[in-house]
C-alpha cells in the first residue's frame, strides 16, 4: 500500500494562521502585455492538467471572487451577460478551447468557488476567530457598505434558518475526507509518484513503465486514513475493510466489478447519483467517468446460475453445430480425394477427326464433327442430383444422365460415375461431390457437363418433379 500522503496527526492540528487570498501577479503581468497563458484543459470535464493548471484553477477562484458581489444571493441570479464577462475574461487569460461545453464547466466552477467564498467570509468573519475584523482590508473587492449588508443578511433569522439546516446536512456525512486544498488531483498525484519511486531501474537502462492510475476505492481509502492508520470514523474503517475484503474477492474471481456496480459502490452500499463521482475529483459527472449507461435489471443468485446454465447451453449447442459442418466438409473432402485417386492418370483421349467427304468444294463454311468411342449422347435422361449432406442425401440441381457415356471432358469414368448436365439448379452454392479446376459449385456447372456419382443421381420419369 501506498504511504499515507497526510501530514496531519490523529488529533486535530493546532491553530494556525489561514492563507490569505490569491494575487497570482505573474499571471495578471502577462495577461496585461496581452499574452495568454498556455493551459491544456479536457473540454469535456473541464480538468486543467500541465504546468499552469494551478494558475487556472486559482484564477477561477479570483474571478469568483473579485467579478461577482457577495450580495448577489446565488451564481443563478447572475445574468446571462455578466457570465460572457467572466468567460471572456477567462479566454483572455489562457489560451483555452472557446466552446461551449469548456464554458459551462469553467462557469459551474466558478459557481462552486462564488458559494465557497461567501461560505468562508461567514466562518471565518462573522461566526468564526475573525468575526471582530473586517474582510475589507484584504479583499479590495469588498467595501465597508457591501460587508454591511451582507452581515446583516447573514445574522437574519431567516439565513440562520437554512445555515442550521445545512448543519444538519452536513453532519450526516458519516465520511468526511482529510484531504487539504489540492483534492484527489493532488492526493493521485502523490500515489503515482510514490509508485514510480517504487520501480526498480531497468536493467537495459530503458525508462520504466510508468504506473498505472490509481482505482477510486483506492484513493477514497487513503483520503480518510490517518498517518497512523486509524480513518476519520468508524464508517469509513469499515467500508475500508469492506474494499479490501472486495479487492480479494476480485482477485480470486468471486466478484467481477461491472460498470458503476464498482468495488467502491458495492463497499458503501449506494449507487453512484447524477452529479459528482465519489473520489473522482471536481468537474467529473457520472457520464464522464463511467460512460453513458442503460439502466440494468438486478437479478438475485439463483436468477444468475440460471442464466449462466442457459449461456452455457446455448453455448455447446452452437460448438456442436460448428464440429458437424467441419466433419461434414471433411467428409465430403475426403470423398472427392478417395474418386479422384481411383481415377487414372489425366491423359485425354484423343479425338477422331473425320473428314468431309469429297465434293469438290472447299472446306469452307463446314465444321470437323468430333466424337468420342462409346459416347453416345442421345440416350439422355431426367434425373436428380444429390450430395451427402451429415449421411444424408440432399437434393441440390435437377439434370440429364448419360448412361452410355464413358468420357466427361476427356477424362475416361469410373464405374461408379456417370456423366451428367446441370439443368436447373435447386442449390446453387452447394459444392458439387466431384469438383474440376473450374467447377466447385451448382451454380459453375449450370448447362455444362460434370462427373457425377451413380449412387447420388436418381432417375425421374417426369422432368418437371
Amino acid at each position: 500500500m501506498a504511504d499515507h500522503p497526510h501530514s496531519s496527526g490523529d488529533e486535530a492540528p493546532p491553530p494556525r494562521s489561514t492563507r490569505g487570498p490569491t494575487r497570482m501577479k505573474q499571471l495578471l503581468i502577462r495577461k496585461n502585455s496581452g499574452e495568454r497563458t498556455p493551459v491544456n484543459v479536457n473540454v469535456t470535464t473541464g480538468v486543467a492538467t500541465g504546468p499552469y493548471a494551478d494558475d487556472f484553477r486559482s484564477y477561477l477562484g479570483v474571478v469568483a471572487r473579485d467579478k461577482i458581489s457577495i450580495l448577489i444571493p446565488s451564481f443563478d441570479h447572475v445574468s446571462e451577460g455578466d457570465r460572457n464577462i467572466i468567460w471572456q475574461d477567462i479566454l483572455m487569460t489562457f489560451d483555452i478551447p472557446n466552446v461551449p461545453t469548456l464554458r459551462n464547466k469553467c462557469l459551474s466552477t466558478v459557481a462552486e468557488n462564488f458559494r465557497n467564498f461567501k461560505s468562508k467570509l461567514t466562518s471565518r468573519y462573522i461566526f468564526g476567530h475573525l468575526k471582530h475584523k473586517t474582510p475589507c482590508n484584504a479583499y479590495k473587492s469588498i467595501d465597508e457598505e457591501t460587508w454591511r449588508v451582507f452581515k446583516e443578511s447573514r445574522m437574519s433569522e431567516e439565513w440562520q434558518a437554512i445555515r442550521s439546516k445545512a448543519q444538519g446536512t452536513s453532519a450526516k456525512n458519516k465520511n468526511p475526507h482529510l484531504l487539504s486544498r489540492g483534492g484527489y488531483r493532488k492526493l493521485e498525484e502523490k500515489i503515482l509518484k510514490q509508485k514510480a519511486d517504487a520501480i526498480p531501474p531497468s536493467q537495459s537502462g530503458s525508462p520504466p513503465q510508468p504506473p498505472s492510475p490509481p482505482s477510486r476505492h483506492e484513493k477514497w481509502k487513503l483520503a480518510r486514513m490517518r498517518p497512523s492508520g486509524t480513518y476519520s470514523s468508524d464508517t469509513a474503517r469499515e467500508i475500508s475493510e469492506k474494499i479490501d475484503a472486495l479487492v480479494e474477492q476480485s482477485s480470486q474471481g468471486q466478484f467481477t466489478p461491472e460498470g458503476r456496480q464498482d468495488i467502491l459502490a458495492a463497499a458503501i452500499g449506494r449507487p453512484e447519483h447524477p452529479g459528482r463521482v465519489r473520489a473522482a475529483g471536481p468537474g467529473v459527472g457520472i457520464t464522464d467517468y463511467f460512460g453513458s449507461s442503460s439502466r440494468q435489471p438486478s437479478y438475485s443468485y439463483s436468477d444468475t446460475q440460471r442464466m449462466t446454465e442457459e449461456i452455457t447451453k446455448k453455448v455447446r449447442q452452437d460448438l456442436m453445430q460448428e464440429i458437424r459442418a467441419e466433419v461434414r466438409a471433411e467428409f465430403q473432402m475426403l470423398y472427392q480425394e478417395q474418386f479422384q485417386s481411383m481415377r487414372p492418370m489425366q491423359s485425354p483421349i484423343e479425338e477422331h477427326v473425320v473428314p468431309p467427304p469429297p465434293t469438290g468444294r472447299s472446306g469452307k463454311g463446314s465444321c470437323s464433327a468430333s466424337a468420342i468411342p462409346e459416347d453416345d449422347m442421345d440416350d439422355g435422361s431426367p434425373c436428380l442430383l444429390y450430395i451427402l449432406e451429415e449421411d444424408e442425401m440432399v437434393l441440390v440441381a435437377r439434370g440429364t444422365e448419360f448412361r452410355s457415356a464413358t468420357v466427361c471432358h476427356g477424362m475416361q469414368l469410373l464405374e461408379d460415375e456417370v456423366k451428367v448436365s446441370v439443368d436447373e439448379m435447386i442449390m446453387p452454392d452447394a459444392s458439387v461431390p466431384l469438383s474440376t479446376e473450374e467447377i466447385f459449385t451448382v451454380e459453375q456447372a449450370y448447362k455444362s457437363f460434370i462427373t457425377w456419382p451413380k449412387f447420388l443421381v436418381k432417375p425421374v420419369s417426369d422432368p418437371s418433379v
